[in-house]
């Protein structure tokens, strides 16, 4: 429980570059307490074009130009 949560947390961190459905929710955590569902989140999020952005202290995309 406490990994998932902490799963939950560093998912709305990266929120504005890999928005998931429900990830407001209360019971969010739960979703990820399976660890495939984890991995397979990492696995996508690695493959986005995604960036900490000290501008704004967020996530964001990298400029493609």
């Amino acid at each position: 429980p406490d990994r998932a949560m902490l799963a939950a947390q560093l998912l709305r961190l990266v929120r504005v570059a890999y928005a998931i459905p429900g990830i407001g929710e209360q019971a969010f955590s739960s979703f990820l307490e399976e660890p495939d569902v984890w991995h397979a989140c990492v696995r996508t999020f690695r493959h986005l074009n995604a960036a900490w952005d000290q501008d704004t202290n967020s996530y964001g995309f990298r400029d493609m130009g």
